[in-house]
This record gives C-alpha cells, sequence and structure tokens, in this order.
C-alpha cells in the first residue's frame, strides 16, 4: 500500500513502488538514489529510516558541502570515527583520495567494524563525486561490510556513466522510481484535500510527469484558490535545475530539440552538423528523466515543462539564434490541429 506521512508542511506521498524500493536499504550494502532535484530523495529516505528502523539500528547522515570537498571529506572521516574509532582514524591520517591513494583509501574504508545495524547517509554526493578517482568510487560502491548499510544520495551520475553504478550490483533507485504515476497523482492530491477530475488528473500528470515538485507546487497553487494553470514558479524550477546546469552544447542541443515533436539520434546528428557528438551530449540524452526515449520510435522526446521553458525561450531569442537552430536548408512546416506551424524533420 503507499504511505501518506504528514508533517507541518503537508503530506509526503510515497507510492508501493518506491515503498519497495526504499525497503531495499536495509538489505544491500550499498544503495545509490539518483535523481535531479525536487523528486524527494532525501525527505523519502530520511521518511523511511525514521518510520522502518529496526530496534537498535544506528544512522549517520553526513552532508557534502558545495564547492568544500576537502572539509566534506574530513567530516565523514569523523562520521566513519563514530562508527569505528580505528579506521576514522585512519581515513582522517590518509588525507582526501587523490589517484595514487585511492584504492589504498577504499581498502581502509571497506575495512570498517560495525558492532550493530548501521546506515551510513551520503546525502548531496554529486557535489564529492566529481572530484573522486574511480578507483575509489568503484572501492566505495563494492563496499561490503556486515551489518553496514551506505546510502549515497546525488542529483546525477556524472562524470561517472550510469553503467558504472549498475555494474558495481549496488541497490539502485532512479527518478522513475520516485515519480508519481496518474493513480498516485490522484492519490496525492486527495490526502492533501484538493479535489480534482479525472480530466484534471490527466492533465497534470501528462504535464508534470510525476516530478513530485511540480505536483507540489501545483496542490499549493490550488490550495489558495488560484485552480489549475501551468505556474511560471514551475518553469523557473525546471529553468534552474536543468538549464542553468548545462554547457553551451547541450543548451543549444535542447533548444534545437524544442523545435521538434521528438528526435533520433540521427536527426540530431543533422541538426548539429557534427561528424562525431560529445560523450557529455549522449550522456544528457540517456541520464536526465527529464529527456525520455520512445523506443517504438526510437526518438528522444523532451518533459513537458522542459519543452514549455525551451519554448518560452526560444520565443525570446533574437532573429539569428532562431534561424542558426534551423535545419541546414529548413525544416518541412505544417500546420498542427489548430492550424499553428510547427516544424518536422524530415525522416
Amino acid at each position: 500500500m503507499a504511505v501518506i506521512k504528514r508533517n507541518g508542511s503537508g503530506a509526503h506521498y510515497y507510492s508501493p513502488r518506491l515503498r519497495k524500493k526504499l525497503e531495499g536499504i536495509l538489505t544491500a550494502p550499498v544503495t545509490v538514489v539518483e535523481a535531479p532535484s525536487g523528486y524527494g530523495k532525501s525527505t523519502a529516505v530520511r521518511d523511511y529510516l525514521m518510520d522502518s528502523l529496526p530496534e537498535g539500528t544506528l544512522v549517520y547522515w553526513w552532508n557534502v558541502v558545495e564547492d568544500d570537498p576537502a572539509n566534506s571529506w574530513v567530516r565523514l572521516c569523523r562520521e566513519c570515527t563514530r562508527i569505528d574509532p580505528l579506521t576514522g582514524k585512519k581515513l582522517l591520517a590518509a588525507g582526501f583520495p587523490k589517484l595514487m591513494s585511492a584504492w589504498e583509501i577504499g581498502r581502509i574504508l571497506r575495512s570498517i567494524s560495525c558492532k550493530t545495524e548501521t546506515v551510513l547517509v551520503m546525502d548531496d554526493f554529486q557535489y564529492l563525486q566529481k572530484d573522486l578517482p574511480r578507483i575509489f568510487m568503484s572501492e566505495l560502491l563494492s563496499c561490503a561490510v556486515d551489518m553496514l548499510h551506505i546510502v549515497i544520495i546525488t542529483q546525477t551520475a556524472r562524470p561517472f556513466q550510469l553503467l558504472f553504478f549498475e555494474q558495481a550490483k549496488v541497490h539502485l533507485i532512479r527518478a522513475e522510481d520516485l515519480r508519481l504515476n496518474e493513480e498516485d497523482v490522484r492519490q496525492y492530491f486527495r490526502m492533501c484535500g484538493v479535489a480534482v477530475s479525472p480530466s484534471e488528473v490527466r492533465q497534470i500528470y501528462e504535464y508534470t510527469e510525476g516530478w513530485i515538485v511540480a505536483l507540489y507546487l501545483t496542490i499549493l497553487q490550488m490550495q489558495r484558490g488560484e485552480g489549475y494553470s501551468h505556474s511560471l514558479g514551475i518553469l523557473q524550477l525546471m529553468e534552474n535545475i536543468v538549464w542553468k546546469n548545462l554547457g553551451d552544447e547541450e543548451k543549444r542541443l535542447l533548444l534545437h530539440i524544442a523545435l521538434f515533436s521528438g528526435v533520433t539520434i540521427e536527426q540530431i546528428y543533422f541538426l548539429l552538423q557534427e561528424p562525431q557528438l560529445p560523450e557529455r551530449i549522449f550522456a544528457l540524452l540517456e541520464e536526465t528523466p527529464f529527456i525520455r526515449f520512445e523506443p517504438g520510435e526510437r526518438r528522444y522526446v523532451p518533459h513537458a515543462i522542459l519543452l514549455e521553458m525551451l519554448q518560452r525561450r526560444l520565443a525570446v531569442a533574437d532573429a539569428a539564434t532562431k534561424k542558426a537552430l534551423l535545419p541546414p536548408g529548413g525544416g518541412l512546416v505544417r500546420p498542427d490541429r489548430r492550424g499553428r506551424s510547427r516544424y518536422h524533420l524530415l525522416p
């Protein structure tokens, strides 16, 4: 059954699918929770641990501080000292993992000893993992210590590929596990005391695609009596989470995609006029939950909120920018059902 947790800020809704995934935290040696901001990663883990821990289980929660990897590492070592004083002191003495010391520090971490069931949460890990050598990450992900359960919460797999985490055989919780389906949306709104018709539920789900923070903002909007509409706050949130964290090439790709209902990888080559795409472009397409791949059509389709945000950016772009985004020789312009022109790529 779904779980509803209430506190001063409202209801936290957890689907049966997510609940089952969270149960793996207490059985797997290492769990990785990977999804962009706004998916409720930390809240879900915290609520689950508060409600479901067996008696006597210890929890240590460590947060990485952005742009301060050295001090964040020191604080992690001190948390480890609380679990196993000897191992924690060895980690402190070894210093931040570098290429030459990564394997040895990983070996020290894997020697940690627990006297009781223990959960060590590493939150906001994306701020640290970009500075960690691959060999240390491999040691961390394969850290199988009796009675220790490590939970890594991160906004992205980068700079590593998602396959790196999958091959390590960690317990993986991703955006698709955290997002709500259409029935979940109905239940969530009902639990928050917001009456919505079946057609409104469908509209809200199709627009948000189950993104929890967008649903939360929509609920607040409707609780204020403003009805359902596409909120500028949601669009700004998407811009802050996605757009501001992209490089120029990645932004260019998304603006290209925003011109069309969906694109194949071959069409992306054509649009960008590149003989070979950089690895980060493939990572953006494959790893972000705001772009989904439709196997039947073999095309990439942007999230509805992402698409609206991009189209608003295109609307205020200058003529030169718009012209540069059109495919060489122009696109094929066809009116949609409402008579508006829309570009379509020739197959």
